[in-house]
């Protein structure tokens, strides 16, 4: 706060000494109306960087429940600036108004506005969510402080009329308001500002990490059921055959079993869709629901994991369809002795993972909708083999993390709230977090990310910011994980704009950066010992305006290569690679022991063309491919139902990106979709390599580094759907297990 006032000081002074010099340019006797112009234009800065910081001095009084006598105070300085610049708006547009027709217009000269315009001044009072308050417009309960009954205005009203019409308004009601001001429109006296009690919101965005941290409850598969307690209501039974299913005596399954196995006679689609009945088996008779969900074949080569993962999820969802709230999962796996039992030794996490995905509730429905904010009440799991409880609950909270952060609108998730979240959620963890958000510091430091944030940094809520998030385990470790993710909260295309309608669903471009930030929190919770992990996630909104950057420049990265832009919309590659030089030299400066750099991205749809949907494309330099880092991982991933390809980066993908004339050493990107460009999803791990000075670093170096590209645009999710927070269950099997 302190700090932020210190700030402010100089900005009024330069904010008074620019209204100063406009006055004295109209004073001049004739107006030199291109002065006034440029006058005015420099007021408009001064005002909107005070403003800037007037804002986040009231947010921070907010923030500390500072009493309302400091908080006026504040606000009646704060308000005169403001009236200050709407006023000398009017007088300008006057001004030019009159030299544009050759006189004067006494009528519409507006010179003070401060008996038609007053800010609201803000009133505290703690909001709990429900309010007996109904709108004096509308005589309905909503949120201050707009009603939709009213209509939006635009513009600046300066007709004599509706100043006059203004200042009626004024005198015999103080409850007027509108959703847009104008000058003649006066808002109310006083706005009652209801707060939401930080806990009652970070309790909504903590919800499903509470549920995880007390579920599933594991339920003894050879015994009775004791449902006094937990009072479930349904059961999904997973399984490849029922009529292969032997279930010990005593199991309190068997009579459902039994049931699903009559069915079974009459329907020959048994095992290819779910099934719902509604049971009635004595000593359970709160049991009112059963699903069963097959997994189909497991015996063929081709079969994997994600036969349970995929059965669960569609068990439980059919079951929510049904009403269910309180279920109990059964996975029925026995290995017949024809497929080896490693192919299917995570069936249990396999299964549970694909339960937690059907029954995640997206962020802004937890925040905004909280009667939703929960699809079950209690998850109850059983099966033949075992399962560790702390694993499983670990994956899953980074995988909702991901899904929070990925998934989200833009707005909601636009860089500065994306590192709000992060530091709130990792606090009180292992995990430090550090951000960098000036934008100064941003284009010095990373000038490839700085020139993509320049056309959104003027916007404060898009502007971008680079945030690391360190783990480092108690005692010696003996290798170091570094993540680098692309965080594009929303990719307009830039000047090479997105035309077509393919712009929808953009929004999902960060989530690479999400991922990182998901694998943190599952670290964060596991605890490792042995292994450092350091992540990256470079936010940034790829906007198009007039300070966009756009093809033809020739920007110097942080590794010192000059790149030629190509393609605005390539800027996923510019976002992370000044981010990985600067962990490349963290590494090497801190002799970090056996590191492996890694970026995240969802980088190309040449990707999605290469694979299909949900698989992830590893790509390795020299040094990972030496060290099998990319069948490590998919092999891990393909135990847990993650599943990985692998690409190799060629000579072709480097000779792709080097610079075409004297001017560049690289060429960030062709002029054609990575769709349309052969080797699409492969020569951007190139162009990551070199920009970033990695290519330093191969095989051939005393230093040889580590570093895979993983292209996750395939495996990331669908949209309209939900984010799968991949890749985190495979790094989670391969680095952390």
């Amino acid at each position: 706060m302190d700090a932020l006032k210190l700030r402010r000081t100089p900005l009024r002074t330069a904010f008074t000494k620019a209204v100063n010099h406009l006055q004295e340019i109209i004073e001049n006797d004739p107006v030199d109306m291109n002065a006034v112009e440029t006058a005015f234009e420099q007021l408009k800065v001064k005002s909107a960087k005070l403003t800037e910081v007037e804002d986040a001095v009231l947010e921070l009084m907010i923030e500390s429940n500072c009493t309302q006598e400091a908080y006026n105070i504040e606000f009646e300085a704060i308000e005169g600036y403001a009236e200050k610049m709407i006023a000398w708006q009017v007088r300008v547009k006057n001004i030019m108004k009159t030299d544009a027709l050759g006189q004067k217009d006494n009528h519409s000269l507006v010179t003070s506005l401060s008996s038609s315009l007053r800010l609201p001044k803000i009133q505290f009072q703690q909001f709990s969510g429900e309010s007996d308050v109904k709108c004096i417009i509308c005589n309905k309960r909503h949120y201050a402080v707009l009603c939709s009954k009213l209509p939006l205005r635009s513009g600046l009203e300066t007709e004599s009329a509706s100043v006059e019409n203004s200042m009626t308004a004024s005198s015999s009601s103080s409850n007027v308001l509108a959703n847009q001001a104008c000058t003649s429109e006066v808002f109310l006296q006083t706005l009652v500002l209801f707060v939401k009690p930080r806990a009652n919101m970070a309790s909504r965005i903590n919800a499903p990490f509470s549920f995880w941290s007390q579920n599933p409850v594991l339920i003894k598969l050879d015994s009775p059921l004791d449902n006094a307690k937990q009072k479930f209501d349904s059961i999904v039974i997973v399984s490849s055959d029922v009529s292969k299913i032997n279930l010990p005596e005593s199991s309190f399954l068997n009579g459902y079993l039994q049931l699903l196995k009559h069915q079974k006679q009459y329907d020959s689609a048994f095992e290819d869709v779910e099934t719902f009945l509604s049971p009635n088996i004595a000593g359970n008779e709160n049991i009112k629901k059963l699903v069963y969900s097959p997994t189909g074949p497991l015996d063929r080569h081709y079969d994997d994991v994600r036969r349970f993962v995929e059965a669960s999820d569609k068990g439980i969802k059919r079951l929510l369809k049904a009403g269910g709230k309180r279920p109990i999962l059964a996975v029925l796996y026995e290995d017949s002795g024809s497929v080896g039992f490693d192919k299917y030794e995570q069936y249990n996490i396999a299964s549970l993972l694909g339960a937690a995905e059907a029954i995640y509730v997206p962020l802004e429905i937890r925040e905004d909708v909280p009667e939703k904010a929960a699809k079950i009440e209690i998850l109850g799991y059983t099966s033949f083999g075992s399962i560790s409880i702390p694993v499983l609950s670990a994956i899953e909270l980074g995988r909702i993390m991901c899904r929070d952060i990925g998934g989200s609108d833009p707005e909601r998730m636009a860089a500065p709230n994306v590192a709000t979240y992060v530091k709130e959620l990792f606090a009180n963890t292992p995990v430090q977090v550090e951000v960098v958000d000036n934008s100064k510091i941003i284009e010095k430091e990373y000038p490839l990310l700085g020139a993509v944030n320049r056309a959104a940094k003027g916007v404060t809520r898009h502007s971008g910011c680079v945030i690391f998030l360190t783990y480092e385990p108690e005692g010696s470790y003996d290798k170091t994980v570094v993540l680098v993710g692309k965080g594009v909260t929303y990719d307009t295309g830039g000047a090479d704009i997105k035309a077509g309608g393919v712009m929808a669903g953009m929004h999902r471009d960060k989530c690479g950066a999400s991922a990182v930030a998901g694998f943190l929190q599952t670290v964060a919770e596991l605890k490792p010992k042995g292994v450092k992990v350091i992540g990256a996630l470079s936010m940034v909104r790829n906007s198009v305006g007039s300070d966009c950057y756009v093809s033809d420049e020739i920007i110097t990265s942080r590794a010192g290569v000059r790149v030629r832009v190509g393609n605005t919309d390539a800027e996923g590659r510019m976002a992370m690679a000044d981010v990985l030089c600067h962990m490349k030299e963290k590494v090497l400066k801190n002799k970090e022991p056996n590191p492996c750099l890694f970026t995240i991205a969802t980088l190309t749809g040449h990707a999605c063309l290469a694979v299909g949907d949900g698989y992830t494309i590893i790509m390795e330099n020299g040094p990972a491919a030496l060290d099998n880092v990319g069948r490590k991982i998919q092999n891990a991933g393909h135990l847990i139902g993650d599943p990985f390809e692998i690409s190799t980066v060629r000579r072709e993908d480097y000779e792709h990106h080097k610079g075409k004339s004297a001017y560049e050493d690289l060429l960030q990107c062709n002029n054609a979709p990575s769709s349309r460009t052969p080797r699409g999803h492969q020569s951007p791990a190139a162009f990551l390599i070199m920009s970033s000075g990695l290519d330093k670093h191969d095989i051939n170096s005393e230093i040889p580094l580590k570093y895979s590209h993983v292209d996750i645009a395939s495996s990331s999710g669908p949209f309209p759907g939900l984010p799968t927070g991949s890749p985190i269950p495979a790094f989670t099997a391969s680095f952390i297990l």
